[in-house]
């Protein structure tokens, strides 16, 4: 079948402003005559400018055996007396003179988009010939990440107990207020005054036991530790300052004993933050475990794991269903946490941007571009609104962020929130947004300028939401408590166990690539950051000593790599789209035993 498209793109939009015929004519002398435009359907300045102006006509079959020789196209040009379609307000104008017209010849094999896309893409990307592996032996493929620890013995042990004043067992008191047997990270505060009352006058402190902390799994560095000198007296989040002392792993010898690389010595002022990282969930039975403690206000605090997060590594996407983010309208907020790489960053990139039906864009983020500014594009209206402002290092790769962006087009106002504070705000930017029907996560919304990095929890709001939501809500889940939930579009936070086809809450997405979707360790725990309930602070019991021995201690985790995308496409209409999407390994791909770093 022969097909002629005749396309009136909006920034040049045409009308035929009469019959438009198409002539052809066969070996026998015989013509056919297809009607195509009409003045009638042109004469209506309240018509989009996509239509009538866009349309594809087709040919009839030839018969017989008979075949078109040539094609004669007749333009008539008038000007209208309502005006022309797209709301131009006047009789006569450029576009009654414009058109712009695409002819396709069948190749006989290939419809001619696919001669420009391929048939299947592998990983994203074309390719001569592979051989895959879509069910693998073993259930997961996995890497091994080695680590080597070392062990401290202590001899001469003096042991230091504090007072007790009460005991929470685990899985009754503990659990329901966020502080559970997983991945999490917890700091507890002890003031130069109590360290001193304890007898650390002339002393050092070589390492600890806690009972309550014996029953760990076989992972031996499920527990990581590190001690902290400061001037701070309370705690209010995280203390993020150098590290005095650390330790990896549990002593098997002596449960619940721990020796610190380091000796911690006091110098009389100083106060001491303990902090705890659990990798994993450590016991086997938390129930049984019983936490003697002391109340602490002002002196705890903990955050915990967010499970997973997505790590794009380039040529990797996230495609949102764009249809379940229809009702954006006058307001939006786009909020994830982020952590670039901090190898390729800065660079070009877009961190999520969405596409209208006329590929013009309605949201965009670079985070940040190459120069190092953070750029917020929204709505469309001949252009998009931007604001943009240069950011530090620090703020955009290396550690978790959490940024917010917001705009209220009835108001005006655009603005920029980076861990719930103001980070920059622009005014007078008042463009709406138009329904967007292609929506990307780590890339643009035509697949380019990747995004190099690490990305959480990333939400879609049809509202503007104010700082205090952002900062109150930033580390929590969304729920019905939200002022906002009822707007919520969207919110991936890559939990979907085998996870590549994702159904978020509200929308559902596909990767596309090799994005890895990988746990978080406990010193990445951000999520629903707090005082410990009831400033609960754990009873140790400090140990004196001299170091005796060093024993060389290997730990082996599992990280799974993530498998291919296979995906087909076919064509539909003047575009090209996939049909099927399947997730597999290379066939050589080799399982590694590689050391941490």
């Amino acid at each position: 079948m022969n097909r002629l498209y005749s396309l009136l793109p909006w920034s040049l939009f045409f009308v035929f402003a009469g019959c438009l015929s198409l002539q052809g004519n066969a070996q026998t002398a015989d013509t056919t005559w297809v009607q195509t435009f009409t003045w009638e359907e042109q004469n209506n300045p309240a018509t989009n400018y996509e239509s009538p102006g866009r349309r594809w006509f087709d040919f009839p079959s030839s018969t017989n055996d008979t075949a078109y020789q040539k094609v004669l196209m007749y333009h008539t040009l008038k000007c209208f007396e309502d005006g022309t379609a797209g709301g131009l307000g006047y009789a006569c104008g450029e576009w009654d003179y414009l058109t712009y017209n695409y002819l396709f010849d069948h190749t006989g094999t290939l419809d001619s988009n696919l001669l420009t896309h391929p048939h299947w893409l592998v990983d994203d990307v074309n390719f001569v010939a592979d051989t895959l592996i879509y069910v693998p032996e073993s259930e997961t493929v996995s890497d091994t990440i080695r680590t080597l620890y070392e062990l401290i013995q202590l001899g001469d042990v003096e042991a230091t107990e504090e007072a007790s004043n009460t005991s929470l067992v685990w899985s009754d008191a503990m659990s329901s207020a966020n502080f559970v047997p997983q991945t999490a990270r917890y700091q507890w505060l002890w003031t130069a005054s109590e360290l001193g009352v304890m007898g650390w006058v002339d002393s050092t402190s070589a390492g600890f036991e806690l009972p309550w902390i014996e029953e760990l799994s076989e992972q031996r560095d499920g527990a990581q530790w590190k001690a902290y000198w400061t001037t701070q007296d309370s705690l209010a989040g995280f203390w993020n300052g150098s590290a005095a002392a650390s330790s990896g792993v549990s002593d098997l010898n002596n449960a619940g004993r721990f020796a610190w690389n380091e000796p911690l010595i006091w110098d009389g002022e100083a106060h001491l933050i303990i902090e705890l990282q659990l990798q994993e969930a450590i016991w086997n039975d938390p129930a049984s475990v019983v936490i003697p403690s002391v109340d602490a206000p002002e002196q705890t605090w903990r955050a915990t794991s967010a499970g997973h997060f997505i790590r794009f590594d380039g040529n990797d996407r996230f495609e949102v269903v764009a249809s379940e983010l229809d009702g954006i309208g006058a307001e939006v907020t786009v909020e994830f946490w982020q952590r670039g790489n901090e190898i390729f960053q800065p660079e070009n990139n877009s961190i999520c941007e969405g596409f209208n039906a006329l590929n013009q864009r309605e949201l965009n983020i670079h985070l940040p571009w190459s120069n190092g500014r953070v750029y917020w594009d929204a709505g469309y209206d001949g252009g998009y609104d931007r604001i943009d402002q240069a950011a530090a290092a620090e703020q955009y790769k290396g550690v978790w962020n959490h940024w917010a962006f917001v705009k209220n087009a009835t108001e005006g106002v655009m603005s920029i929130y980076l861990n719930g504070l103001l980070w920059h705000t622009g005014q007078d930017l008042d463009n709406a947004f138009g329904e967007m029907v292609r929506f990307h996560i780590g890339c643009n919304g035509n697949g380019g300028n990747d995004y190099r990095g690490d990305v959480d929890e990333f939400r879609i709001w049809a509202s503007a939401l104010n700082a205090a939501t952002i900062a109150e809500w930033m580390d929590q889940t969304p729920g019905e408590e939200h002022p906002q939930f009822d707007q919520l579009k969207a919110h991936f936070d890559w939990e979907t166990e085998g996870g590549y086809q994702i159904d978020g809450v509200g929308a559902s997405g596909f990767f596309h690539g090799n994005a890895g979707r990988i746990a978080h360790g406990g010193s990445d725990a951000f999520m629903r950051q707090g005082a410990m309930p009831d400033a609960a602070r754990p009873v140790m019991t400090w140990l004196s000593g001299t170091p005796v021995s060093y024993e060389s201690i290997v730990v082996d985790r599992t990280v799974p790599v993530p498998p291919l995308s296979v995906s087909e496409w076919a064509v539909f209409g003047n575009d090209v789209n996939w049909t099927a999407l399947e997730y597999a390994w290379p066939h050589d791909a080799v399982m590694e035993t590689r050391m941490s770093t």
